[in-house]
């Protein structure tokens, strides 16, 4: 059976005010078929999270090796994102 990792990275963009990234990437799993085929508690609490409490954005990538998910949320109250590239 393989065994599977997670790297979780951050970084600071755009000076104190600016935005945090954070991410995250399952290596060395079970395969992984595509998306699930609904979303579940975990996606949802992230979701009201990141999105609703922090204004941020999620991105969510199924690859065959795992999951990566990328979050953005603003340092600044009320900053909007324009978004994860």
């Amino acid at each position: 059976m393989p065994a599977g990792r997670v790297a979780v990275s951050w970084s600071l963009q755009g000076g104190p005010w600016g935005r945090l990234r954070l991410r995250w990437a399952e290596v060395g799993g079970p395969p992984v078929a595509g998306p699930p085929p609904r979303r579940g508690f975990g996606t949802r609490v992230m979701d009201g999270t990141v999105r609703g409490q922090l204004g941020g954005e999620i991105s969510l990538a199924w690859a065959a090796s795992g999951l990566v998910c990328e979050m953005e949320v603003p340092l600044k109250p009320g900053r909007e994102l324009t978004g994860i590239a």
